[in-house]
């Protein structure tokens, strides 16, 4: 997008190539071909982009559930794969796709940002908040051809967590129902990736950045605000186009188990 400004100047805003995968929607159903999960997810995307390349998967591949059939929407599709396998499928800073496991357990700080002299943190807001947290998931994989669906439940019962089922958070379920799992244990990879997910979101922060293009969804990092310290992982960037331009990421805490 290209907007001329009153004042002579020009922004553009550019989506990564995820963007021209999503815009290429079936153009009719399609069924799943290929026989690995990965293959699968790969196959789709050079569809919407012949000329896509792809990093490291650091997810398990698992064989492709036959048999699942998607009307028209492309994004869909790659998002219930990847699901699958306990990942997100997405473009990295250098183009290539790859998918990557979002459990928001916190591993090794790969970068540090504060604010004040020589910090790299301009500016912070750090909102907590229940919208989106749950304490109960349950998946169920409906399958097409009309086997019993698989119902997987999983709670946050850790000793300590502020979003404990039955403890002072409350009790808080979503259901999640896909077509992808025809599994046990991978309806079981999906439910506790969810669940820690949705209970990471009740702390997080949104702060702009001096430009790092090294930083990646996904990396744990270590945040300092106006005497405010914390370890969140981060769910996405905003690239500026240009250095003068402040980077945008948004985190969520991480999670101690469930």
């Amino acid at each position: 997008e290209a907007t001329l400004q009153p004042d002579g100047q020009v922004s553009f805003v550019c989506d990564d190539l995820a963007a021209d995968v999503i815009a290429y929607r079936f153009e009719q159903p399609r069924t799943t071909t290929a026989g690995m999960t990965l293959a699968e997810i790969r196959t789709l995307i050079m569809e919407a982009v012949p000329q896509a390349t792809f990093g490291t998967d650091t997810v398990t591949d698992q064989p492709t559930p036959q048999s699942l059939t998607w009307d028209e929407d492309r994004g869909q599709a790659l998002d219930d794969l990847a699901q699958s396998l306990g990942g997100r499928w997405y473009a990295r800073g250098n183009g290539e796709f790859v998918v990557m496991p979002f459990d928001y357990v916190l591993g090794p700080v790969v970068q540090e940002f504060r604010d004040g002299p020589g910090g790299l943190l301009l500016d912070a807001s750090i909102p907590r908040s229940r919208t989106g947290v749950a304490n109960s998931v349950v998946v169920v994989s409906e399958r097409a051809d009309g086997t019993t669906p698989i119902r997987v439940p999983a709670r946050n019962t850790a000793t300590g967590s502020p979003t404990r089922f039955g403890g002072l958070f409350g009790r808080v379920s979503q259901t999640i129902k896909v077509q992808t799992p025809i599994s046990f244990p991978q309806a079981q990879v999906l439910a506790r990736t969810q669940l820690q997910a949705a209970s990471a979101l009740s702390r997080q922060w949104r702060p702009s950045l001096v430009p790092d293009y090294s930083i990646e969804p996904g990396d744990t990092v270590s945040l300092q605000f106006m005497g405010v310290r914390d370890t969140q992982i981060i769910d996405s960037i905003s690239y500026p186009l240009d250095t003068a331009t402040p980077m945008g990421i948004a985190t969520r805490a991480g999670t101690t188990g469930a």
